[in-house]
């Protein structure tokens, strides 16, 4: 019955070409894998939970970006998977003595490699991908303010939410997210922008001769 789903989802959305499918389903067949083992409690110590962790993230990085929308989508949802599993291993077991952890270093590096990869899908035109991007987008700033480099990593993120086109769909749901996350963030971003508008008050404040050179804080 599991199979006949993924068979489901796989053609759902359009990819209607016979030879297509069967390579989205193995895709998803794969996907379906990854998101098992995730959830798999291994007797493992910390370095081999981390480095099965960090495998399995290599390949739901390339499919989260897909052009295959059934396989995007997959791919976000086994992302969830990964990041609860991640979270009851270093946070709900945190006060046991022996316990399976992932790395702070492993887990750094995926919340920085799916951060830009979730405010690409929030600006995906199919409504289903960019509806699973909100929540995973918050356990991923969670996970990353648990690291000691996640608060440069924060600010660099803002800096870079700050310096989106105003249509965009994920800058200002990104911001709003952080502000509900992190209250030092929060007091980061109302004196970044504070600073910005100042910054193209300024430049627009300038003869019209002058070539302007806005740049984001």
């Amino acid at each position: 019955k599991s199979r006949s789903l993924l068979v489901d989802v796989a053609t759902d959305d359009g990819d209607s070409n016979r030879g297509g499918d069967e390579s989205v389903r193995e895709r998803i067949e794969v996907i379906a894998l990854v998101r098992a083992l995730c959830a798999v409690h291994a007797r493992d110590n910390d370095e081999r939970t981390s480095v099965r962790i960090e495998r399995l993230w290599t390949i739901l990085r390339d499919t989260i970006v897909d052009h295959r929308e059934s396989i995007r989508w997959y791919a976000l949802a086994s992302t969830q998977v990964m990041m609860r599993r991640i979270a009851d291993l270093n946070d709900l077991n945190a006060d046991v003595f022996e316990r399976r952890r992932v790395d702070d270093d492993v887990a750094f590096n995926i919340a920085q490699d799916l951060l830009p990869l979730l405010l690409e899908n929030w600006e995906h035109p199919s409504k289903s991908i960019a509806s699973l991007v909100p929540s995973l987008f918050r356990s991923v700033l969670k996970r990353m303010l648990s690291t000691v480099r996640g608060i440069d990593e924060m600010r660099s993120t803002i800096r870079s939410l700050l310096r989106r086109p105003t249509g965009s769909r994920a800058k200002y749901a990104a911001l709003q997210a952080i502000v509900s996350v992190d209250a030092e963030s929060a007091e980061w971003i109302v004196s970044s922008v504070g600073d910005f508008v100042a910054h193209i008050i300024e430049e627009i404040a300038r003869p019209m001769h002058s070539a302007p050179t806005i740049s984001a804080c």
